[in-house]
């Protein structure tokens, strides 16, 4: 199936906060209840080893993605930095209620090719490399070998059928879990129950997530383009739930 970068709701700038939130707080919620990445932490972990240090810098986080729960299946002290181009106000709040010194969410806005070299550690991309067309991948992965920062790139969508499918049906499960997300918003009842945008955007973006998704060979090729002096290696994670593609880098 060939790669088609059409547009997604999310990432148009002028798109109300309310409603990308709202996707983003949900599709945060599927992917920590159901621990779609907890099969990445070997490869976290891995990274983490080799640059020797326990700090993530988390890229294009919107609603937190994985880290709350897959932080507890890192061994030691990890310390995660959340950042995106477009903070999420409910995550940041969500993050801030946890307490927890070892996970923050950044209030700045932070574009992905161009990180604050005051935010050291390894860096990682969960659900999100599939929205960066090849020239701004690139770009993300030429800002991390610039900064020496080993880097991981994780997506559980696909460009196949049954992934178009799943991005289908998974819109609707908003109706049953948006009451239970935290922290409780009225306006995510109001655009999921009496004006349902939420989940029509969601749906647009979903199955346009699976189009846009890069395959194995595609990830490997940009990263050696990005970076020929990185070590690079990709392939796809399978176990429990959908299958994860991923990308890793590291300086030699």
């Amino acid at each position: 199936m060939r790669r088609v970068h059409l547009f997604e709701f999310g990432d148009l700038p002028w798109w109300p906060a309310a409603i990308r939130d709202c996707v983003t707080d949900s599709l945060a919620f599927g992917v920590a209840r159901m621990g779609l990445y907890a099969k990445a932490a070997p490869l976290v972990a891995g990274l983490l080893a080799r640059a020797q240090t326990r700090d993530v810098v988390d890229l294009c986080s919107g609603g937190a993605g994985p880290w709350p729960r897959l932080r507890e299946g890192l061994a030691g002290d990890v310390r995660v930095t959340l950042t995106d181009r477009q903070p999420n106000a409910a995550a940041i709040l969500r993050i801030g209620a946890l307490r927890d010194p070892r996970m923050r969410y950044y209030e700045r806005p932070i574009d992905a090719r161009s990180v604050p070299r005051e935010l050291v550690g390894v860096r990682t991309i969960f659900t999100a490399f599939h929205h960066l067309d090849p020239a701004s991948a690139r770009g993300v992965l030429a800002d991390a070998a610039a900064a020496g920062a080993p880097i991981g790139v994780f997506e559980f969508t696909a460009r196949s059928w049954t992934s178009i499918l799943a991005a289908i049906v998974v819109p609707w499960t908003m109706f049953v879990t948006a009451p239970w997300i935290r922290p409780f918003r009225a306006a995510r009842l109001l655009l999921t129950y009496v004006l349902p945008l939420a989940p029509l955007c969601n749906l647009w973006d979903g199955v346009v997530s699976s189009l846009r998704t890069y395959t194995v060979p595609e990830l490997l090729a940009l990263g050696r383009s990005a970076a020929p002096e990185y070590r690079w290696e990709a392939g796809t994670l399978r176990g429990r739930g959908p299958a994860v593609t991923y990308l890793i880098g590291w300086p030699p």
